[in-house]
């Protein structure tokens, strides 16, 4: 599955005027912008909502995985 992205209107006040802060992008992962109206800096771009929510066979795997990463290393170290 791949991620979708959405551009988002600021979330303080709702404007969509944004000027990209160049000079921290090296800092983050995802460009931050700031928005012309209230000054509130943010992430504009972002998942989309569908995206970010997780289905319920996918969190099974994930807690099986880890369940039987715990169970090993509990078994590795009884070992010892």
């Amino acid at each position: 599955m791949t991620e979708q992205y959405d551009l988002y209107p600021c979330d303080l006040c709702g404007d969509d005027d944004y000027a990209e802060l160049k000079a921290v992008s090296h800092l983050t992962r995802d460009p931050l912008h700031v928005c012309k109206s209230c000054g509130l800096v943010q992430v504009i771009r972002r998942r989309s909502e569908r995206d970010m929510v997780w289905e319920k066979d996918d969190l099974r795997r994930v807690a099986s995985s880890f369940t039987g990463r715990a169970k090993d290393s509990a078994d590795q170290l009884s070992n010892y």
